[in-house]
This record gives C-alpha cells, sequence and structure tokens, in this order.
C-alpha cells in the first residue's frame, strides 16, 4: 500500500488551560497548563510539512508531568505529518474523513447495499480486498465517531517519550515498528495485547498509571475498531477495580467510546453519567455514540444539556449534531447549528465543519442553502465541490450537478472516484451518453478505468441505463477482474432495459465462474424475473436464498421476493413470504401494500393499512402514496380525504412530490377535479410529477383541451421539461378529443427531446396513432422501438380490431409470439374479438386453449365473456354456452354476453329465461342488460314484453332510461304500426331525438305508407343531421310504396 498523502491542515492553537475545539485532551491528572504549542517552520519541515507556524516558548521550569503534557500536545500535530500504514484504518476515518472526506459506506446512486472499507487514497475510492464496493446509499460526510478518536488518541501516533521504557511508550512506537520488519508477521492489536499482558499487576488487578494510560487507551481504541465488546467489557473491570476510572477522564472517553461503536448505548451512558467532571470530549463521545447508532433525537438533547452546562461545542461536536440533525430532518435546527457555525467563526477558519454544514443542507434538499455556504467559504476543497455535485445529482438536478464538476475542474481541483460515479449517475438520469464518453475518456487518460472497481462498475451502469449496452458489455469485457460488483452492474443493465434473457444468462455464467451472489445481486435477478412473470426461475432463486441464509434480517432480499411474487401475481405467496418474517419494518409494509395494489386489491391493501398501524408502525410518504393509489381504485373518497388530512398534519405536502401527485391523482379519479386543482394549486412548489398527476387527471376525465393548457403551462411558465409520464398522459388527452395534429406535435417533441425509444411513450403513441387509424403510422413507431413489450403489441392489435382491421390484427399476434413475447389478458381479448368477426374458429379455439392452459380462464372475468361472444360470432352457441357454465364467476357482464349471442339468434325464449338466471344469481342487470332485452322485444314485435321491460328497469331497478332504450321502445311502437304512439313518445321523452329515432320512424311510416308523417319525421331527421342520405332515402320509398313519388 504506497503511503497516504496528505493536504495540509490548518493552522490550529493547542490552548492547553481549556478543552478547546482543536482537540485537546484533559491531562491524566486532571491539571491544566498555560501556554500554546506550535511547531517552527524547521520542526514543520522535517515532519512533512503538514503545520506551518511558530512555536511559542513555555514558561521554563516545571516537572516532568508538564514536559509529558509538552511532548503530547508536540505528538497531537505530528500524527497529521506522519502516517503508517496499519495506522491508515483508523487515521483516515479520524483526520480527514469525518469532516471533509466522504464515506462511500452509504451512498444512494444506484438500488441496494455499499459494502466498502474506509480506505481513501488520496482523495479516490479504493477498492476493498474483495471488491464489494457498492454506491448505493446516502452519503456521511462527517464520520464523527472517527473525529472523536482523533480527539482521545491525538497523543499517541508518533514515536514520544523515548526515554520511557514503559509499556506504554512501547505501545506508541509500535507502528514504526511494523513499518521496518520488527514484529511483521504480528497484528498491531496483537502488539499491543501482548504488550499489555506484560503490564504490572496485583492481585489479577491493573496497575494503572500515568504511564500506561495511553496503553488503555490504544487497546480500547482496537476494541472500538474491532466491535470486540467481550474484551473491551473485562478492561472495563479492571479499569473499574483498579479506581483509576475516576481520576482519569482520558481513559473514560476512550472507555465510553468503545462502547459506543460496539453498539451497547447503555452502557456508554453509564460511563457517562460517572464522569465527575464533564468536558468537550466526554460530551463529543456521547453525542457520536448517539448519532452513529441512529438515536439523532438523543443527540441533540445532549447537545442541548451540553450548553446548558456552560460547554461550547468544538468541531467534532458540530460534525456529529449536524449529521443528527440531517437524520431527522430538524430544520429549524439546522439553521440554529448554522447560525452557531458562523458566531464561532468556524465557517471561515475550519472548511471540514463547513463543507458538514453543507452536506445537512444537501440532505434536507435545500440546495439553494447548500450553495450559499459553499460561496461564503473562503478556502473551498475538493469535497466542498463533491458535496454539492453529489446533493444535485441526488435531488433530480442532473445538468445542475455537470455544469458543477466543469466548474470545479475551472478552478483547479482534480476530481475523485466519487465525483466520477456522481457524474455519470447524471448522466445516466438525463441520458447524456455524450458527455459520459467524454469523461469516461478522462478517466481513461487518468488510468482509473481499469484500476478501480467501483468506477468501472458505474460506468457499466452508465452506459446500460443510456440504452448502449453494447458499450457496457464491451467495457465488462475488458475489465481485468470481475467481481460480484462488476457482474452485478452488468446484469442491472440489462434488467433496466427489459431484457431478462440476457440478465439470466449473465447469471448462470457468474455462478459458473464460481463468484457467488450477493444480496444486492439476488434483489435484481429477482426483479427479472417479476418483470417477465418467470415464477417458476424466481422460487427456484427463493429456495437458493433460503439455502445461503441471507432471508432471515434481509430486508432488501425480503422486500424483492414480495416485489417479485407481486410482479407475478402471487399474492398467497408473497403474504406467506411477509407472515414468515421475524422482524418487520416499514419499507416491508410498503411493498406489501403496494403489491396488493397493483394486482387490485385495493380493499385488502386498506385492510393491511389499518393492521400497520395496530401493530405501531407510522406510515412513510410511499405507503401513503400507495394507500391514496388505492383510495383512488376504489373511489373510496371518505378515506381518501381522511388520509389527506393526516398528510397535511404531518407536512408531508411541503417535502415529498410523490404524495401530492398521488392526492391530485385520487381527486381527479373520483371525478373531483376541482379539488385537484386545489391540491395543485396549493402545493409550496409545484413539479413535473404534480403537473403530470393533474393532467393525467384531465385526461382521463375527457378534459383533453385542459390538459393540454396546462402542459403548456408547464413548459412556458413552471419551466419543467415533461418526462415519460407526461408524455404519455398528454397523448391520452389528443385521443380523447380528437387532436390528431396535436398528437403528431407532440410526437415531434419526443423525438426532439431523445424519448422515442421509451418504451412506455412507445406503447402511448401506439395506441394514440391506433384510435386515431392512423395505423401505418402505429406501424412504424412499433417497429421502430428497440424494444417492443406485450403492452406495445396489444396497443397496436387493438388498433387494428378497433378499425375492423381483423387480419392484420391476427398477423400482429402472430408476429408478437416470433418475438417471444407472450400474449397477457388485453391481448387476447383483442385477438378473440378479432376471430369472432372473421369468423377464425380454428385461431379462436387455440387461443381458448392456450388462455385455459396459463390460467387466465380462472383469473380474468371477462376473457370468459369474450370467449362466448367469440364462439356466438362464430355461431357456436352450444360452445358459448359450455364456456358460460365453466366460469368460475358470472359478473352482469358475462350475462349479458350470452343473453346477446340469443338475441343475435332472435330467441327471445332463451332471452328471458337467461335473464331469469341472472336475478336468481343474485346479480343486478345493468342499462346494457335492458337494451339487450329490448332489441329482442323489438325484433320479435312484443310489444306487451317490451312496455313491460322498458318500465322494470326503472321502477324496480332505479335506472334512468337512455337514449338507445328510448329508441328501442319508440321503434317497437312503428314496428307494431303504432305511429300514433311513437309520436307521442317522442314528444314526452326527456332526451332530444336522435337521427336513429327519426330513421326509425321515417322506416315505419313507410311500412305503413303514412305520407303525412313521413314527412313529417324527414323534417326533424334533416335538422337532428343535416344532408342525410338514409333520410332523403327513406322518404323516397315511403312516398313511392304511397304511391304518391
Amino acid at each position: 500500500m504506497q503511503g497516504l498523502l496528505w493536504k495540509p491542515a490548518p493552522v490550529v492553537d493547542f490552548d492547553l488551560g481549556t478543552d478547546s475545539h482543536c482537540g485537546y485532551l484533559p491531562l491524566f491528572d486532571g491539571r491544566q497548563k498555560q501556554g500554546d504549542v506550535r511547531l517552527s517552520e524547521s520542526e514543520n519541515s522535517r515532519n512533512g510539512g503538514s503545520f506551518s507556524g511558530k512555536r511559542v516558548p513555555k514558561n521554563s521550569g516545571g516537572n516532568r508531568m508538564e514536559q509529558r503534557e509538552e511532548n503530547l500536545q508536540v505528538s497531537a500535530m505530528q500524527t497529521c505529518c506522519y502516517i503508517s500504514e496499519e495506522e491508515k484504518e483508523i487515521m483516515i476515518g479520524s483526520c480527514r474523513e469525518p469532516l471533509g472526506m466522504i464515506h462511500f459506506g452509504n451512498l444512494s446512486l444506484f438500488d441496494g447495499h455499499l459494502k466498502h472499507n474506509e480506505d481513501v487514497d488520496t482523495g479516490a475510492l479504493k477498492d476493498s480486498e474483495d471488491g464489494h464496493a457498492r454506491v448505493n446509499e446516502k452519503p456521511i460526510y462527517t464520520n464523527c465517531g472517527g473525529q472523536l478518536e482523533m480527539q482521545i488518541q491525538g497523543a499517541f501516533s508518533g514515536e514520544i517519550m523515548e526515554e520511557s521504557q514503559s509499556g506504554n511508550a512501547y505501545i506508541c512506537r509500535m507502528p514504526k515498528l511494523a513499518n521496518t520488519g520488527e514484529q511483521k508477521d504480528m497484528e498491531i492489536s496483537e502488539v499491543v495485547a501482548q504488550t499489555f499482558c506484560q503490564m504490572p499487576q496485583q492481585e489479577n488487578v491493573l496497575v494503572l498509571s500515568p504511564d500506561n494510560a495511553l496503553a488503555i487507551v490504544n487497546l480500547l481504541a482496537d476494541c472500538a475498531k474491532k466491535k470486540d465488546l467481550n474484551r473491551g467489557s473485562k478492561l472495563h473491570v479492571d479499569i473499574a477495580g483498579s479506581g483509576f476510572f475516576e481520576s482519569n477522564a482520558f481513559v473514560g472517553c476512550a472507555l465510553l467510546n468503545m462502547y459506543a461503536k460496539c453498539g451497547v448505548i447503555h452502557k456508554a451512558e453509564q460511563v457517562f453519567n460517572r464522569f465527575s467532571v464533564r468536558n468537550a470530549v466526554s460530551w463529543n463521545a456521547l453525542i457520536s455514540g448517539y448519532t452513529q447508532l441512529g438515536y439523532s433525537n438523543e443527540a441533540l438533547a445532549s447537545f442541548k444539556q451540553m450548553q446548558e452546562e456552560g460547554l461550547p461545542p468544538d468541531a467534532v461536536t458540530f460534525a456529529c449534531i449536524l449529521k443528527a440533525c440531517s437524520n431527522v430532518y430538524d430544520v429549524d435546527m439546522g439553521h440554529v447549528l448554522h447560525a452557531m457555525v458562523l458566531r464561532q467563526g468556524f465557517l471561515e477558519s475550519n472548511v471540514v465543519v463547513a463543507n458538514s454544514l453543507i452536506d445537512m443542507y444537501v440532505k434536507h434538499g435545500f440546495l439553494a442553502n447548500a450553495q450559499a455556504v459553499f460561496d461564503e467559504l473562503r478556502i473551498q476543497d475538493s469535497v466542498s465541490w463533491n458535496v454539492l455535485i453529489f446533493g444535485h445529482a441526488q435531488h433530480g438536478y442532473a445538468q445542475e450537478s455537470l455544469n458543477l464538476f466543469e466548474c470545479m475542474k475551472d478552478h483547479g481541483f482534480c476530481p475523485d472516484a466519487f465525483t466520477y460515479v456522481c457524474v455519470f449517475k447524471a448522466c445516466a438520469d438525463i441520458g447524456n451518453s455524450v458527455k459520459g464518453q467524454e469523461v469516461h475518456n478522462e478517466i481513461i487518460k487518468g488510468g482509473l478505468e481499469n484500476a478501480n472497481l467501483v468506477v468501472g462498475s458505474v460506468l457499466i451502469r452508465m452506459y446500460a441505463e443510456c440504452g448502449m449496452l453494447a458499450e457496457a458489455q464491451r467495457l465488462f469485457d475488458e475489465l481485468p477482474t470481475k467481481n460480484v460488483v462488476i457482474w452485478t452492474a452488468l446484469i442491472e443493465g440489462y434488467v433496466q432495459q427489459n431484457d431478462a434473457h440476457r440478465a439470466f444468462c449473465c447469471f448462470e455464467q457468474m455462478k459458473e465462474q464460481r463468484v457467488s451472489p450477493d444480496d444486492v445481486l439476488f434483489s435484481c435477478i429477482l426483479k427479472a424475473c417479476g418483470s417477465v412473470g418467470d415464477s417458476s426461475r424466481g422460487q427456484k432463486i427463493h429456495l437458493e436464498i433460503v439455502m445461503d441464509q441471507l432471508l432471515d434480517g434481509n430486508m432488501v432480499i425480503a422486500s424483492s421476493l414480495l416485489h417479485m411474487y407481486g410482479d407475478c401475481g402471487l399474492l398467497a405467496e408473497a403474504q406467506e413470504v411477509f407472515d414468515e418474517l421475524s422482524a418487520r419494518n416499514v419499507a416491508l409494509w410498503t411493498s406489501l401494500l403496494a403489491i396488493y395494489v397493483q394486482n387490485g386489491c385495493s380493499a385488502e391493501a386498506l385492510d393491511y393499512y389499518r393492521q400497520m398501524q395496530i401493530e405501531g408502525f407510522l406510515p412513510d410518504e410511499m405507503i401513503f402514496a400507495s394507500i391514496i393509489k388505492a383510495c383512488s381504485s376504489l373511489a373510496a373518497l371518505v378515506e381518501g380525504q381522511q388520509i389527506h388530512a393526516e398528510i397535511v398534519k404531518r407536512g408531508l405536502l411541503d417535502i415529498d412530490t410523490a404524495v401530492p401527485g398521488s392526492l391530485i391523482d385520487m381527486y381527479a379519479k373520483c371525478g373531483l377535479l376541482e379539488d385537484a386543482e386545489y391540491v395543485f394549486e396549493h402545493l409550496i412548489e409545484q413539479d413535473v410529477v404534480s403537473y403530470s398527476a393533474f393532467i393525467s387527471g384531465c385526461a382521463q376525465h375527457g378534459q383533453g383541451e385542459r390538459a393540454i393548457n396546462c402542459y403548456e403551462h408547464m413548459k412556458a411558465d413552471g419551466g419543467f421539461s415533461p418526462n415519460a409520464f407526461t408524455f404519455a398522459s398528454i397523448l391520452k388527452a389528443c385521443v380523447s378529443i380528437k387532436a390528431a395534429c396535436k398528437g403528431k406535435e407532440i410526437h415531434s417533441e419526443i423525438v426532439k427531446v431523445g424519448y422515442k425509444d421509451d418504451i412506455v411513450i412507445g406503447t402511448a403513441l401506439v395506441d394514440m396513432y391506433g384510435k386515431f387509424g392512423m395505423l401505418d403510422e402505429a406501424q412504424l413507431v412499433l417497429e421502430r422501438l428497440p424494444l417492443r413489450d406485450v403492452f406495445t403489441w396489444s396497443s397496436l392489435i387493438s388498433g387494428y380490431v378497433q378499425h375492423a382491421l381483423d387480419d392484420q390484427a391476427l398477423c400482429c399476434l402472430a408476429q408478437m409470439e416470433l418475438e417471444g413475447v407472450f400474449p397477457n389478458a388485453i391481448t387476447f381479448a383483442s385477438s378473440l374479438k378479432a376471430c369472432g368477426s372473421i369468423g377464425a374458429i380454428g385461431m379462436g379455439k387455440r387461443l381458448h386453449a392456450e388462455i385455459v392452459k396459463h390460467g387466465l380462464f380462472e383469473e380474468n372475468i371477462w376473457i370468459g365473456s369474450e370467449l362466448v361472444d367469440m364462439y356466438v360470432s362464430c355461431g357456436m352457441i352450444s360452445e358459448a354456452e359450455n364456456v358460460f357454465n365453466e366460469l368460475p364467476i358470472k359478473d352482469t357482464h358475462a350475462w349479458n354476453t350470452l343473453i346477446a349471442g340469443y338475441v343475435l339468434f332472435g330467441d327471445i325464449e332463451l332471452v328471458l329465461k337467461t335473464y331469469g338466471g341472472l336475478l336468481k344469481s343474485g346479480k343486478e342487470p345493468d342499462s346494457a342488460t335492458f337494451t339487450l332485452i329490448l332489441n329482442a322485444c323489438t325484433g320479435r314485435g312484443s310489444l306487451d314484453s317490451g312496455q313491460y321491460y322498458f318500465e322494470m328497469m326503472s321502477m324496480n331497478f332505479d335506472l334512468i332510461p337512455g337514449l338507445e332504450h328510448w329508441n328501442c321502445i319508440i321503434d317497437l311502437f312503428g314496428r307494431c304500426g303504432l305511429l300514433d304512439y311513437a309520436i307521442a313518445v317522442i314528444e314526452i321523452a326527456p332526451i332530444l331525438a336522435s337521427s336513429v329515432i327519426w330513421h326509425s320512424l321515417i322506416a315505419a311510416c313507410q311500412r305503413a305508407g303514412n305520407v303525412n308523417f313521413g314527412q313529417w319525421a324527414f323534417e326533424n331527421a334533416r335538422q337532428a343531421n343535416d344532408m342525410d342520405g338514409a333520410a332523403y332515402v327513406s322518404l323516397c320509398n315511403t312516398l313511392h310504396s304511397s304511391c304518391l313519388y
């Protein structure tokens, strides 16, 4: 390992008389000493140039202890000049990373978990021994635990007190001995432990003194680093037995830090409570422990108590408390801390504290505040730039992130591995492969492409997300080392680009090369199984996960299993996974609710939402978004409004975009567009998500003009660029108002901004052109898509069927199957309709067999209805009856389909008998049922039956007769020769007579030879539909049959 290149640190005054912010430690005997120690220029030069300044002479005289104090302070500064190989493990987390260096252990740039050691080489990311570097969770820019160790251990990194022969001196020299080959076969911790065993003991109790106190601190630090609670606890017993604890805060703080690092916070609290005198270091140890273990509220409470005791916070305090403030999203406290940092001058004098402040604002999403702090810095470093670049990339401002990257280079700062990670993510987010390739060339020149596996994996991801899978594969093939992270990057790329087959091939190839999958890769491959509905493969992987004992306690894999089973429609299996988990968190509840909503089981989702609350889990933003969607599906407006009130109470409308978007969508789907608009208009900050939700709501309710106006406003006044969902929604709006020209104009926009290959938008375009009857354009869009899924094909097939081009529809079905895309329920329904229209009974029966084979007959009631209709249309009424009788659930639509078949065959007895069966089954007829019955009565001229059922629909079932029902009864009177009754009905009908009614009346007049009524009906028909040729022909026939032509 190469030596660490250390940048010059700021000059720090070590005030021996106070617990200052620069890292001064309480002395062994608790006494204070006046004076200020700095290195002279010559001393600084000999020690590597890390510090500059002048040494201020101390008072002459003084005893040996005072000399030790001075040596300790000098050694603390020398620590930053000389860093041994073994010390890097601790010191990199103690001196630079805590307040400035970005820690890669928690980066949320991609889905999954980051496994990475804490070594950093010249500011760049270095791979761990097993190569498990993952860039996935949010960054921790301030590791206050490491900085605390720097405070506590500030006096042991160099060779000090050479005149002392104690174990303490030997331990302090130990790092140098290891480097020179002495003790080379022994771990440092073993050297420390061996030396510790040689320390004086009396009656099995250590005899502690100022001479061996530093050895105790080293041992406790080693226990903390390795989380060796057992050894640390034994040390605690020895320390307590010696009675040395109460007189040495130095050892006490190290003990407190050990318990905190081992995750035993209650023991750390007990140690803290034994301190007779609390200083900044002891408070920092406690606050650091709380923060690292996620007890951020307790950390903030301790910070408040520390101030009440009159102790000013130092740099370590601010590092820890700013992180705690970020974790609990306490914006107000963040502003208070900002003011304190300004007041104590840290913003100007301490760049690492300033970076922590920038990081806090970034995590809160206040990028303008973060930028303002950055602009005020007198000294900026690469970390300052990295924090800003990361923040903008993380919050969706990819282009701004790339602009900052260029500014960083213009200011003379060299990007490191973390910078490149952020830049590649930004390129992927906006699909800017050109910029990505440009930066890739920079990396090649710098030699990082193959030397750093993390950069290599991020490059593969970037190319994959930009759709350049061939380039991603090439880069993968050229990497000299391929660990599970590199494999995961490639497999994720194929999954993201909907190429599950290649993902499965890579997965099997990886296992053949004896690379074991980890939890992230398992999650990725489970997603691939769900995307293609491959439940068989998914269940095999589930078994493999159980055999590897990866499921217990692993929430990420558990969530992935839930989603896989949910995507395959296997809710019972998903529920079984959930029920068998020994521990659950909010994320798992979120996954469970999401898959129930996704599979149309919104009522069950609401039930589990209530159960989650009973078990004491507080819903988060994602749960609210899912449960609001459930309310939308059920049109459960009351429940939705109650949830809306809770969201407002918790202030989530102001900080999360998914929640307001879901609320807008819910109100729109419930037909309350004014309420949806109210939510939209009262958002503190509108964004593309909220705009898209409102546009979608307008489109769904036929408010196409309103949707288009909102779309134009979003671009012109809002300044937002449409995303894929926006384009899909506005295309639907164009369909609703038959705005073909506007649709083609938006298609041009889509091509211009680079979304032409997006499969969601491509499907929306195929659907739009299909509904407009522009099927050549629809076919062309489909053919140009790099990937076509079942929804794209279904849209095209549906378009052909809607325009009676049934042969072309069945040709598309054949081509789709040749490409390996299996039909879904929508595809089967459209194809069955095409078979019925052209009498393709052979194809219809084949589709019937496929439907039964794949279990779609039982799962989808309406597919059964389409099968009945297909057989009826092909004249096979007995087969239609057989299918109907086999339906597991018969809804009103299924009954109507069979009734329609009997109407087609003119069998009114079977029509009325089937209607009776519908009533006996407990189902209620709908408007379509009575339309069919009235048509049957009209066809047979059954006047009494027609009048009876016409009156029944309103009297017995509260159904208001519509235009089609009035048409039937008027036509019935006309066919029976009762023209006076027909005209009377026309005059009393609550709806305006349509051209269909007038045509029926003219035909009746023709049959009756009634010219006067015929001329009157003709005039009305002409007014209803000017220049109606059919009316002229009917009138001429009427006049001719009456011998008046």
